[in-house]
């Protein structure tokens, strides 16, 4: 017996695979998102990720500058 609550993404796995309707529709969603959702523009993703890096990274050599030096 599946614990629904214990493990509600394997219940959900259950639930689709024996609602074929319901995951047809969940896919039919995704497909029409798929190219104007930003969730789907990996490349704009990818951009968005490498500038917070560099922002982290410019954050952390400020900090390090203005702390004391320890031997």
């Amino acid at each position: 017996m599946l614990d629904c609550k214990a493990h509600p993404d394997k219940a959900l796995a259950v639930s689709l695979a024996c609602n074929p309707k319901e995951l047809q529709a969940i896919r039919q969603k995704i497909e029409k998102n798929r190219l104007t959702t930003p969730l789907f523009d990996g490349e704009q993703g990818t951009q968005e990720l490498e500038a917070s890096f560099e922002q982290m990274w410019k954050t952390y050599l400020e900090k390090r500058a203005t702390q004391p030096k320890v031997y």
